[in-house]
């Protein structure tokens, strides 16, 4: 009985030693070290590497890796606040005038079909691939004040602390680490090569054109918002100016 009894307690001491190691080495692994993500381009492949802030799998709001590059946070997530907004998808018939009253919409019937959306300081750039298909889905843009705005929980002059709190990712090294940053740019996983448990853990189908919101930062508030490809291109475009409409 005594024997049964010392193996139960050596077990049990064990297993508390590897779950405390494990935990120290799952927190080790999760900060602090020297991470990247690729692009997914097959000839224009594009590596950032930086140091990995955070990362969870299976987490209910989506937030999988976070990594500072310099003045730069790269957020790998799905979350539905960034890529689900309901004006992502517009029918032409009964959506652009509503929804965007406020701007000029200059319609392309050239396959791909577009529509633009336009005002002062911004453009959105809408497409749909067939005669059949109804509805535009938004492929690329770049928003700087909130009379165009396609989603109605990213607004310009937000603070940093309320887009990470809205995305459920309100961790204080981040915060910390976004209040000396000038850019925010969020990812889907769609766009990006890593391990496999990362893209395995992308569920969900975008309802978008564009797989990256590129977020400007002055003074901890946001001041432009960019919809666009994620790589090397996609990290220059500013596709508020007109000469982009003109090269169509």
């Amino acid at each position: 009985m005594k024997k049964i009894i010392l193996g139960i307690v050596i077990v049990y001491c064990i297993t508390q030693l590897c779950s405390c190691l494990n935990q120290r080495q799952e927190t080790k692994h999760c900060t602090d070290l020297t991470d990247s993500v690729s692009t997914n381009f097959a000839r224009e492949n594009t590596i950032y590497h930086g140091i990995r802030l955070w990362s969870m799998l299976n987490n209910p709001n989506k937030n999988y890796l976070c990594i500072g590059i310099n003045d730069t946070i790269l957020v790998v997530t799905d979350s539905e606040v960034l890529f689900d907004a309901p004006l992502y998808s517009i029918t032409a018939d009964n959506g652009f005038a509503s929804d965007f009253s406020h701007a000029n919409i200059i319609y392309n019937t050239d396959i791909p079909f577009r529509a633009y959306i336009i005002s002062e300081d911004d453009t959105l750039i809408y497409e749909r691939n067939s005669v059949d298909q109804k509805d535009y889905n938004l492929s690329r843009g770049i928003v700087r004040d909130n009379i165009v705005n396609p989603n109605k929980d990213l607004f310009i002059g937000d603070s940093i602390d309320e887009l990470f709190e809205k995305i459920g990712l309100y961790n204080r090294k981040i915060l910390d680490y976004a209040r000396n940053v000038g850019f925010i740019i969020f990812v889907n996983t769609d766009a990006i090569k890593y391990h496999s448990r990362l893209r395995d853990e992308s569920n969900r189908a975008l309802k978008c054109e564009f797989n990256a919101v590129f977020i400007q930062i002055v003074d901890c508030k946001i001041c432009s918002i960019e919809y666009g490809i994620f790589g090397k291109y996609g990290m220059k475009e500013d596709l508020s100016l007109k000469e982009y409409i003109d090269a169509e």
